[in-house]
């Protein structure tokens, strides 16, 4: 009964906050989501304490892809899991499936600081560098994993505990590493992993 309740409160709380929110979502209160119009979350998600959701439609005096896109900005599909200290950064586009796993302490972001030296400014204040990053139905990202931009992964796929990801990896493969590879893809004719 206490549960539920808890529950009730954050959710009147994150509606105001938040484009979208799917019935039975359950979101901890510790949460924090900055422009929150641009954030959109399927039914029946849940998000542990002390995750953060935060998008950037400027940044450095300069429009990021997520104000100029009506599909931009972040979208979480139904039933994903998602365990403590979930950080979110976007400034174009991060679409999560439906029924994605995620351990504790993972990072997802669409974008990079600007990385010219000869500019007068640090890097800080340089503009921002986005790709979109897309996560399919069914992966399970495991423990302290980092998901930078540009980074497309295909459905089933499981992400090894601190990974480092950024490129483009197809559905049914176990991902590992820094920078991540697939060491594994699925062998539908065995049911079971085989080594790359």
């Amino acid at each position: 009964m206490l549960k539920k309740f808890y529950y009730k409160i954050a959710e009147i709380k994150f509606k105001h906050q938040i484009n979208y929110l799917g019935r039975n979502s359950q979101l901890r209160l510790n949460g924090r989501v900055i422009e929150g119009k641009y954030v959109h979350l399927e039914s029946d998600v849940h998000i542990e304490k002390n995750w953060i959701i935060a998008v950037y439609p400027k940044f450095g005096g300069k429009n990021n892809p997520v104000s100029a896109r009506e599909e931009a900005g972040v979208y979480i599909g139904e039933r994903c899991s998602i365990n403590r200290n979930l950080t979110i950064y976007c400034a174009d586009s991060v679409k999560i499936g439906k029924d994605v796993l995620f351990g504790s302490y993972d990072l997802i972001t669409d974008n990079d600081h600007g990385m010219n030296p000869n500019l007068d400014v640090p890097y800080y204040k340089q503009p921002l560098v986005t790709s979109p990053v897309s996560i399919g139905d069914g992966c399970w990202i495991a423990e302290n994993v980092k998901i930078l931009r540009g980074s497309i992964i295909g459905e089933k796929c499981i992400v090894a505990a601190n990974s480092v990801v950024k490129g483009k990896f197809p559905a049914y493969s176990i991902i590992a590493g820094n920078p991540a590879k697939v060491i594994k893809k699925w062998n539908f004719e065995k049911s079971e992993w085989e080594k790359v």
